[in-house]
């Protein structure tokens, strides 16, 4: 029967351990690259372009049970994926800022960095 990536379940408890550890610390950079090498352990287990291909079946015969179990690996695995796409997004947002808030540190008064020009 089909199944879900053996290391997917660790891989996601690892991306929620490492976003638990952030929450409230957005501004540590090093925090926040490690929520997106774990969002990328997770994505690196999922190929996208199969669970889209085989969601993008609408109808699954109730009465073939292998159908039915490839649905259900099929939505966890859309599951993951979108989970871990949208930590890594946050997190990413999140260093970008970090790095908006450096660079408007370093260049003070000088116009560099924020688009002004």
């Amino acid at each position: 029967p089909p199944e879900v990536p053996p290391l997917l379940p660790l891989l996601q408890a690892h991306l929620e351990h490492a976003e638990a550890m952030s929450e409230g610390r957005r501004a540590d950079e090093e925090l926040l690259r490690g929520v997106v090498a774990a969002a990328d352990e997770v994505l690196s287990l999922l190929d996208a372009t199969q669970i889209a291909a085989a969601l993008g079946v609408p109808h699954v015969d109730p009465d073939d049970k292998r159908a039915k179990q490839r649905r259900e690996v099929d939505e966890a695995q859309k599951k993951a994926l979108v989970g871990a796409l949208h930590l890594k997004a946050a997190a990413l947002a999140d260093l970008h800022k970090v790095a908006a808030a450096a660079g408007a540190g370093d260049g003070a008064g000088d116009g560099a960095g924020d688009g002004a020009g």
